[in-house]
């Protein structure tokens, strides 16, 4: 299999969309990570970004009410308007545990080079996108031993 290797999309930062999943009940939700571009101005990176990860939140997963300014697409990560740790200060304790495993599964695609499918999209950069993985994988189970979850 082979890798590509391209610079129209970011290394670290990613595009993260929270939305209302319109095939679910009420208050359920899509949380999806996909490749932020180099270039903001680019037109068609919003119909070409590889999705990295999509996560579907049931309504019954969450405890508060998400703000309307929260829906639609940010930029998050290394140099995102939203970093990894104002997650759950953005989303409270269950939609940013579900939020921050949206990321780490994107980060992880993206780390080897795959997107949500795993199939190859770019070379893999291990070492620009490890210190993410690895800030983001602290963070994760910090919100998940919080939230009551343990490990097996």
């Amino acid at each position: 299999m082979e890798h590509m290797t391209t610079s129209r999309w970011d290394i670290g930062t990613y595009d993260l969309l929270i939305s209302k999943d319109t095939d679910g009940k009420p208050g359920d939700l899509m949380v999806v990570v996909f490749a932020h571009p180099v270039d903001i101005d680019d037109t068609e990176a919003d119909h070409d970004a590889p999705i990295l990860a999509h996560v579907d939140v049931l309504r019954r997963e969450y405890d508060q009410e998400v703000p309307a300014h929260l829906f639609g697409v940010a930029s998050i990560g290394l140099r995102g308007l939203i970093q990894p740790e104002d997650i759950e200060k953005l989303f409270g304790l269950q939609l940013g545990l579900r939020v921050m495993l949206a990321l780490w599964q994107g980060i992880d695609r993206d780390f080897r080079g795959v997107d949500m499918d795993h199939r190859p999209w770019r070379t893999p950069n291990e070492e620009a996108v490890f210190p993410l993985m690895q800030r983001v994988h602290a963070l994760l189970m910090d919100l998940r031993n919080r939230a009551g979850f343990t490990t097996p």
